[in-house]
């Protein structure tokens, strides 16, 4: 039997070998059938992987987005900001999937997990494009660059119930200059859990609720009518209150 030699290559080039060639002799390794795609993927902080070989700038993205950057969270997980030219559209963690053999990138605004693939000096990620390398950059370089405003935030003020219901699970306060509260409302007395700002996609009628309290959070928001808005990524319906 040839024994595989393995030497002088990234640990992408060496996933690559062995997964090639566990498939030649029949045995496991990334699986061809894996999807593109996860939607709601549940986050596992036990998942151990050596995520070295996709930090960085990786630039030049064939599809509607210039550039895909990694860099190390501060909670330990490994974040990713996606760009369009300067702008700032879309962020998450990325995440091995032991069942499929691939790294997947979630989606904090749209609860999806994209596959991500290396080859060399290019990163594919799923039905988002493909990027090459460009350097390992440094936490200068990876700033968020927020969307100019292009909504007047003040429309959005008022108090919004959860389904519509005064007496229900949870309530939404939202100011005049996009400061919003998440008030847990199931005790005696309303309860904050949670509260941020508001920023404006390039989406129309799409923002992103960025958390003041809670470290990387954030939520979407689509806007149905003047007074629906789903929230999050469960799409919590919130009717605004007309009293």
């Amino acid at each position: 039997m040839q024994s595989l030699l393995i030497k002088d290559t990234t640990r992408a080039q060496r996933e690559e070998i062995v997964r090639r060639a566990l498939a030649a002799c029949g045995g496991s390794g990334s699986d061809d059938s894996a999807p593109d795609t996860i939607q709601d993927m549940a986050k596992d902080d036990t998942v151990q992987f050596d995520y070295g070989d996709y930090l960085g700038i990786w630039s030049n993205g064939t599809g509607d987005y210039d550039s895909f950057e990694v860099e190390p969270g501060e909670s330990g997980e490994v974040r990713w900001l996606l760009y369009a030219g300067a702008n700032w559209e879309y962020s998450g963690y990325l995440q091995y999937v032991e069942e499929y053999g691939y790294v997947y990138a979630y989606n904090d605004h749209n609860g999806t997990a994209y596959r991500c693939e290396l080859d060399g000096a290019e990163l594919t990620v799923a039905e988002i494009g493909t990027f090459t390398y460009g350097g390992s950059g440094t936490p200068d370089d990876f700033q968020d660059v927020e969307p100019e405003p292009t909504a007047d935030v003040s429309v959005l003020a008022g108090d919004w119930y959860q389904d519509g219901d005064v007496d229900g699970d949870s309530r939404l306060e939202i100011t005049a200059d996009g400061v919003w509260t998440l008030l847990d409302c199931t005790g005696d007395m309303d309860a904050m859990m949670d509260y941020g700002e508001l920023i404006p996609s390039q989406e129309e009628g799409s923002w992103f609720a960025r958390s003041t309290m809670l470290d990387d959070v954030e939520y979407n928001v689509t806007v149905a009518d003047e007074n629906i808005l789903y929230w999050g990524g469960e799409y919590d319906c919130y009717i605004r209150s007309q009293g």
